[in-house]
């Protein structure tokens, strides 16, 4: 089964003069762990959008667990991601004004999907979120810390067992590592892949470091499946 099909899927910004998205098909399978190989300008940051539903596509189909994306209108495309879809962002987005623990269940409050199967696991959602955080290797004694206090590495694994909380069939890592030393990076994305075997989660991690690539099950290089991408547009600058 596909967790992720793209098909002669296009997209172009407002008023831009050509495509930013031009693929004619990418498939991603259930509980594969690709690595996307995505530089500045080959349309990274779009495509994640749409694969996201943030965007319907231009043209073509954005289907995510056999779900048609394109054909959704807004609010159900919000809905769908909040149940389905788990964000480990490059600057991680933790709310400095929640704990630890309140930041990890933060998705679990946009979905009752994901809420249920979190107290599937464990007797409350605190609780879930605990044993993401100790799988992650997140000492208990920094639970209790405003999320501020907490180092880079730290708050990284927060942001995995945010996104890990509730068994979301798709989690997408969006330059998580670029912060982080090499060995560093290594091991969190050891742990990064036991956690989703364990969630029963595929696994889109998009990165520029090649060097992290032989760890993956498969590294597709996303100038190459994008032709839009192979022309240097520059996607950033039409998205303000």
């Amino acid at each position: 089964m596909a967790i992720i099909e793209l098909q002669q899927l296009t997209y172009r910004w407002p008023k831009a003069p050509s495509n930013v998205i031009d693929i004619d098909h990418f498939t991603v399978a259930k509980g594969e762990k690709v690595f996307l190989k995505g530089p500045s300008g080959t349309g990274k940051s779009t495509l994640l959008g749409l694969i996201a539903g943030v965007n319907p596509p231009g043209s073509g189909e954005v289907l995510v667990m056999d779900q048609p994306l394109g054909r959704m209108n807004a609010s159900r495309r919000d809905q769908f991601r909040a149940d389905h879809l788990g964000f480990i962002f490059q600057m991680f987005n933790l709310l400095p004004y929640l704990s630890v623990t309140e930041n990890v269940c933060l998705p679990c409050h946009f979905s009752q999907s994901r809420k249920q199967r979190a107290l599937a696991q464990s007797n409350s959602l605190a609780e879930e979120a605990r044993r993401l955080l100790r799988d992650l290797q997140l000492d208990e004694r920094l639970i209790h810390r405003p999320v501020n206090e907490l180092s880079v590495g730290q708050q990284q694994r927060v942001a995995a067992a945010r996104a890990l909380i509730g068994r979301p069939a798709l989690v997408i890592a969006d330059e998580p590592t670029s912060a982080l030393d090499s060995d560093t990076r290594e091991s969190f994305i050891r742990l990064l892949f036991q956690e989703c075997d364990r969630e029963s989660s595929t696994l889109l991690f998009v990165s520029h470091d090649s060097a992290l690539s032989s760890l993956f099950d498969r590294h597709v290089e996303l100038q190459q499946i994008n032709k839009a991408g192979r022309q240097s547009v520059g996607e950033h600058q039409w998205q303000s």
